[in-house]
């Protein structure tokens, strides 16, 4: 179900909505959309289209919370105004931190973990009077919301916080004809903005809407009552907090607005909650589709666990979850995804008796889909390695059954925290908590999730910092490096030295260190490529770059001294191995193009991780499960015709919110990237045809030019190794010699060429073929072991058994070939004999009939007579010789077994004339 949800988001256009149980109102969240962006073109807004959830550019927030975070460097002064007016509808997800709106969905009528937020900017353009004006136009004139169900608010003043009353923005409201007694001062919780402690902020004023007019609406504003909520939030951005507090005018200007597409949608079709619009109706239809349940009617109670909460709480995780998947994130590499995810498998098993999704992933967003497979796999496996001590726990504390963040480190600490928690009534120490997030490795949602559960109190803000300390370097950016990544030598100076995490001024030959200097031209480790290597020269003196590394800004040179002697402030000049960075470049652009021909073969592949060196490249991808050789083969041949087609590599440099509005840019998941990149393109040509899509976590080696045909020499060798080992087997098999030793030197010489590097088409050729000769001298070796038991135990049959006909029924299992029975065919001196076995599952018989006893039986009668009577599967039958018959029957079941095998005696006896 939780899939179908996830395809109904991306499959029905919200504004065709056909077939709906409940009434679509004649505003459309599309037609909202629409009409708001239009209006703000039509004043001289640039559209600037929605960036993805993930915040590629800005490690301080785990998804896209606010309209403004793709504008925030340029508020910052760290990079240009996109424009001097903009617009858009922005993908926002608020899960955790400061916006953090998880707790309420479900429980109310218009919080949601996924929401649109509508909104305009002025980058030092208009200020606060064009701003309201505008708002209020598109409100009344396009949106038409009558005046009376509208209030606005504006800042009131702080005495403590030394900033007076906003009466510019009062009297703004005033002229446009507001009604005096609908214009409502805050303070700085409602009504003043801050980017954080420090930084851009301003004071704000906001627009509300009454559902239905009354006299006492003003004091319901900014109440949390449902009758009067909020939908514009107006920011005007003119300030700069210092460290100290103090406030100083910016010399620019700049205003941010908010408008949730979902509370705006709702109003406008005068409905009380936001999940009686087409943005939820379509998913609440489809869950009673698919569930059976009785339908969503919208009810609320106190407890917020009625069916209806469970419809809210599936439909906003299903479209959080969708947006955030096809943006690029990955659950792995997420706790609050991760858990979200799990949370709805969980709802949909518990609540909606779903515990199969499989058939509603035909039509889904294919790489959703495959994720969503992998994730459900997992819970799956998760919730059986915890099958032991988690129902434990739950019995003895059911109220920890809705944690959905489980592993098996939060089953560790919620067996120490359980016991444990009634001495933490007043506060869980800092220390202690501390503790146990570091030495069970638990992430600080994990942890959060445990602390609200077990009722604790903690400080949260107090424990980010102490865990953010213990990760922070902190470094002098006075020191930080200028780089130019040229492959020709370069003079610079050294400004300063580290020898044993001291600060040194002078360092000898024989002296490991590292090396700060004021730029440099060596690359880093850095994007999963090996660093260069290279020497430092000073007039003579020699220093030996061994490693580089980026930290914070700074290029670390670290080596040794293998010549004379440094100071710091030495003028030198830098060469780095030509040779070894040419290498390592073709191999990072060959890595690109690997990833790009796997995404093509496999239909959706997320990178994991990639090391390239100077001589080869390793690269790791998510494809559930593992790719097939077929498909490995398919991407080889691929990039080896784009290699060959020598298309122009181009390399361009872009503001990253510009490169992002590229559908054809491959960002790394996971990765941070600076507010400009650097973007590598060229033209490729796709095959036309696609392979069948496989899953899993696949890690593959590629190697260019020298090393290439290295491996390609060692493929020719053991392609001639194999030839003579196959040639050796062979007549071993047919000879039946000396098996027990081939076997075992076949062995080791298979296990030696695994450690060798070879091309994986003739490693995986040759790998399939040695195995099947295993197999078979394996067959051979386990025949013989049991042909020894058959035949002692026939020779005792024979003491017991010394006159007339033979009917042997061998109850052991029998896997040698028919042949050998001619041993004990031997034995029997002339006497009619029929042996009955069966062995890689079928029935197998040999009949032994003598020319002295064909004169009342022929064997081809015999055999015939055999054939009649069983009537049933695949049989054949053979001579070996005028008195020597062998029968084999096929595909049959092992409870017919029994059965087939008594009709066969019966007819021998019969035949044969004997009573054995």
């Amino acid at each position: 179900m939780f899939y179908n949800l996830l395809r109904k988001l991306h499959l029905i256009p919200l504004n065709i909505l056909n077939n709906q149980k409940l009434t679509i109102h004649k505003w459309t969240s599309a037609s909202v959309r629409e009409s708001f962006i239009s209006f703000y073109k039509e004043n001289d807004h640039t559209f600037i289209p929605s960036s993805p959830v993930v915040p590629w550019s800005d490690s301080s927030l785990e998804f896209v919370n606010a309209g403004m975070n793709q504008f925030k460097s340029s508020i910052l002064g760290q990079r240009k105004f996109p424009t001097n007016r903009a617009a858009n509808s922005q993908k926002c997800i608020r899960v955790g931190g400061k916006h953090n709106d998880l707790q309420d969905v479900g429980k109310d009528t218009y919080h949601h973990t996924f929401f649109e937020m509508l909104g305009n900017w002025s980058f030092n353009d208009y200020f606060k009077e064009e701003a309201c004006k505008m708002s209020w136009k598109l409100l009344t004139e396009v949106y038409k919301i009558p005046h009376h169900h509208l209030y606005v608010t504006y800042f009131g003043g702080d005495t403590l916080a030394g900033i007076g009353e906003d009466k510019e923005t009062k009297n703004i409201w005033l002229s446009i004809g507001v009604p005096k007694e609908r214009i409502i001062a805050c303070g700085m919780k409602d009504n003043f903005w801050e980017m954080g402690n420090v930084g851009p902020c301003g004071v704000s004023t906001e627009i509300h809407y009454e559902r239905e007019p009354s006299e006492n609406g003003a004091l319901k504003v900014n109440t949390g009552s449902e009758d009067v909520i909020e939908i514009w939030n107006i920011v005007f951005i003119q300030y700069q907090k210092l460290e100290s507090g103090e406030l100083v005018f910016l010399e620019n200007k700049f205003v941010d607005t908010g408008m949730g597409l979902e509370r705006i949608t709702a109003c406008l079709n005068g409905v009380k909650s936001n999940y009686d619009t087409d943005l939820f109706i379509p998913l609440f239809n489809e869950i009673e589709k698919i569930s059976g349940m009785q339908p969503y009617r919208g009810t609320f109670n106190a407890e917020d666990n009625c069916i209806d909460a469970y419809y809210r709480i599936l439909a906003d995780h299903s479209r959080m979850v969708s947006i955030a998947l096809a943006d690029g994130f990955l659950p792995q590499e997420c706790d609050v995804l991760r858990k979200l995810t799990r949370k709805c498998f969980l709802i949909g098993w518990k609540n909606f008796n779903l515990h199969s999704q499989k058939n509603f992933m035909e039509t889904l967003l294919r790489t959703v889909s495959v994720v969503l497979d992998y994730e459900e796999e997992h819970f799956r496996e998760l919730q059986l390695q915890l099958s032991k001590d988690w129902p434990l726990l739950i019995e003895s504390y059911p109220f920890i059954s809705n944690i959905t963040n489980i592993s098996p480190q939060v089953v560790e600490v919620l067996k120490y925290m359980l016991p444990n928690r009634n001495k933490w009534t007043k506060e869980l120490p800092l220390e202690e908590a501390l503790e146990i997030v570091e030495e069970n490795s638990l992430s600080e949602n994990a942890f959060l999730e445990i602390v609200e559960t077990l009722g604790l109190n903690l400080n949260f803000d107090k424990l980010h910092t102490l865990l953010n300390e213990k990760k922070m370097i902190q470094r002098d950016s006075t020191l930080k490096n200028q780089r130019d990544y040229s492959y020709e030598k370069h003079n610079t100076l050294i400004q300063c030295i580290i020898s044993e995490d001291n600060l040194v001024k002078e360092i000898h030959k024989g002296d490991k260190c590292v090396l700060i200097l004021e730029s440099s031209i060596f690359y880093p480790t850095s994007g999963g490529q090996i660093c260069d290597k290279g020497l430092i020269d000073c007039d003579g003196n020699k220093f030996k770059v061994s490693r580089v590394e980026q930290i914070e800004g700074f290029i670390l040179h670290y080596g040794e001294v293998i010549e004379g002697s440094f100071n710091t402030g030495n003028s030198v000049e830098l060469s780095i191995n030509k040779g070894s960075r040419l290498n390592a470049s073709k191999l990072h652009t060959a890595h690109h193009l690997l990833r790009g021909a796997i995404e093509f073969v496999a239909g959706m592949a997320f990178q994991n991780a990639s090391s390239v060196t100077d001589k080869s490249l390793t690269l790791q991808v998510f494809v559930h499960p593992l790719l097939t050789f077929d498909q490995l083969l398919q991407a080889e041949d691929i990039v080896k015709t784009w290699i060959k087609e020598g298309k122009e590599v181009c390399k361009i440099t872009l503001p990253l919110m510009e490169a992002l509005r590229n559908k054809n840019l491959t960002l790394l998941s996971g990765a941070k990237y600076p507010e400009e990149v650097n973007v590598i393109s060229t033209e490729l040509d796709f095959p036309s045809e696609i392979k069948e899509n496989s899953k899993g976590n696949t890690s593959i080696t590629a190697v260019i030019g020298k090393e290439a045909e290295k491996l390609n020499t060692n493929g020719k060798i053991l392609e001639n190794e194999w030839k003579l080992w196959e040639e050796k087997v062979t007549l071993a098999l047919s000879r039946n010699d000396k098996l027990q030793y081939l076997n075992s030197d076949f062995k080791k010489w298979k296990n030696q060429i695994k450690k060798s590097q070879l091309p994986a088409t003739i490693f995986h050729s040759i790998e399939e073929k040695a195995n099947n000769l295993i197999d078979q001298m394996k067959e051979i070796l386990v025949a013989e072991s049991n042909w020894k038991e058959l035949h002692a135990e026939f020779v005792e049959h024979l003491k017991t058994n010394s006159k007339g006909s033979i009917i042997y029924d061998m109850n052991s299992e029998y896997k040698g070939p028919l042949e050998n029975l001619e041993t004990i065919i031997k034995e029997v001196s002339g006497r009619p004999a029929m042996f009955v076995c069966k062995g890689w599952g079928r029935i197998r018989a040999c009949v032994y009939l003598p020319k002295e006893a064909q004169t009342y039986c022929y064997l081809e009668e015999l055999l015939e007579e055999i054939q009649l009577t069983v009537g049933k599967g695949d049989i054949s039958i053979s001579k070996n010789s005028e008195e020597i018959g062998f029968f084999y029957l096929n595909g049959v079941k092992w409870d017919q077994v029994q059965e087939i095998r008594s009709s066969i005696i019966n007819v021998c006896r019969e035949k044969l004339n004997t009573e054995e």
